[in-house]
């Protein structure tokens, strides 16, 4: 059975490691990457390991084409990221704010009673959103709310959350400082207040 880790969202240094699965030390099979392969450049790869890939006839990585294969635009644009990532230490950077950030979150899940819980790693972190803190009934509305409030004060996030459940997703850019990201957690924190108080 292979091992595929999904890494769309979670790779190039998001979660504080090059890919999500890093922080467990597992090597998987086949790795998929997209979205900030190219840093807004529409690229996509599946990373296999040599040995499944010498398996592969050739003729049949035909039916591997989509509308982003071949690209050089592209490909450059992947190589630069990576240049820069590496350059600037942007997956240190990410595990060091996102440990800064999740503290923040956590003190303010304490303070405020339609915030259940914080999760995440490096600055790819969720908070959880309820109508109290007892029943833990997730508190779609008031996430919505929130999302419009923090908009209103120059903060665009989003609410996400499967089967009516309620996180907000906080994921600033791996180049955030920390000026730039306690702004931001500060108008995340009144936004909560007034609807909490509301």
């Amino acid at each position: 059975m292979l091992l595929v880790s999904e890494e769309i969202q979670t790779g190039f240094g998001r979660t504080g490691k090059w890919c999500g699965i890093d922080h467990w030390g597992v090597t998987p099979d086949i790795t998929l990457l997209g979205k900030s392969i190219a840093c807004g450049v529409p690229n996509a790869a599946a990373v296999i390991k040599a040995d499944l890939f010498a398996r592969v006839d050739p003729f049949d990585l035909i039916f591997l084409m989509n509308t982003y294969s071949y690209n050089p635009l592209a490909c450059v644009a992947t190589l630069a990221n990576i240049e820069i990532i590496e350059r600037e230490k942007l997956v240190e950077r990410s595990a060091k704010m996102g440990e800064y950030a999740y503290g923040r979150l956590r003190d303010m899940v304490e303070d405020h009673r339609i915030l259940g819980d914080v999760r995440g790693k490096g600055l790819m972190l969720g908070v959880e959103v309820v109508k109290d803190k007892s029943s833990k009934k997730p508190g779609v509305t008031e996430a919505d709310k929130i999302v419009d409030e923090a908009f209103k004060k120059g903060v665009y996030m989003i609410q996400m959350g499967a089967m009516d459940t309620a996180v907000l997703r906080v994921a600033p850019p791996l180049i955030i400082n920390r000026e730039q990201l306690d702004s931001c957690l500060e108008i995340l924190e009144s936004s909560v207040s007034k609807v909490e108080n509301s």
